[in-house]
This record gives structure tokens, sequence and C-alpha cells, in this order.
């Protein structure tokens, strides 16, 4: 396979997973405000809710793999020119920002949220404790979210 033909695989294949990978983060926030709403006048339903959102976390695991596949290939066959560009340095921190952001506030947030909402269904009154662990997750969210957008921003208008 040429090299033409496997840099637009690749392409097309980073193009769809960083797609996915934003949009499952975006679905995920506003299925997170519905679990925010309904948490806080029916617990059981806001279960349910949550227990929905385990589905995006491995969809968007996979997506991520993915793209940091198809990512490397294209490296690959272009040598890293890339790599000297701007545009794709800045990216690269945008991603960098998502993935540190994602690591150290997203996985601990979302672990402590789970425990609370644990201990608030057994009886224990955490509902001050979810409401300020779910902000704090809403603001990650939305954080990750405005650095996918500089990823697409910069992915369209490549500047050197």
């Amino acid at each position: 396979m040429g090299g033409q033909n496997l840099f637009n695989i690749s392409l097309v294949i980073h193009i769809t997973c960083i797609t996915i990978v934003a949009g499952t983060t975006i679905v995920d926030q506003i299925i997170f405000r519905q679990f925010r709403k309904k948490y806080a006048i029916d617990k059981q339903g806001g279960m349910a809710i949550m227990n929905t959102m385990n589905y995006w976390v491995r969809v968007r695991g996979i997506g991520f793999l993915f793209l940091i596949l198809s990512g490397v290939g294209m490296m690959a066959v272009v040598n890293g020119v890339f790599g000297e560009q701007l545009w794709f340095r800045i990216k690269m921190l945008a991603f960098l920002g998502i993935i540190l952001v994602g690591l150290i506030f997203g996985g601990r947030s979302q672990r402590r949220l789970k425990r609370l909402v644990a201990e608030d269904m057994a009886g224990q009154v955490r509902t001050h404790q979810i409401e300020e662990v779910s902000a704090r997750i809403s603001t990650f969210r939305l954080i990750v979210i405005a650095l996918f957008l500089i990823i697409f921003i910069l992915s369209v208008f490549r500047f050197t």
C-alpha cells in the first residue's frame, strides 16, 4: 500500500475518532446534566441515568486509542513533518491538556461521585458533597470541550 493511501486511511480514522471522542464528551455532559437534575428530585432515577454514562467512557476510550494510533500512523508516513509546524504543536498541547485534565480531575472526580452517590443511597446524606463534585465534573468537561474546539479549529486553519 502506498504512502499516500496509508496517510489517507489514517486521516479518515483520525478524523472519525476525534469526532467520536469529542462527540461522546458532549453527549456525556448532556447526560450528566440530566443526572444532576434527576438525582436532586429522584435518586433512583438519577442512578439509572448515572449507569448509562459508563457506556460512553468505553466508547471514548476506544476512540482515544484509535485516535492516537492513527495520529502516530500519519506522523510516520510524513516523517514527522507536521511536528515542525506551530498549529500542530498547539494542537498537541491541547490534546495533552485533555489527557491531563481527564487523568487528574476526571477519573478521580468520577470515582468520588460514585462513592458519594453509593453512600447517599445507603442513607448517609451526601447531597452537598455530590453537588460540589458534580459542579467540578461539569467544569472539567466544559474545559475538555473547549480544548476539542481548539483542536478542530487548528486542524482546519493550519498555519505555520
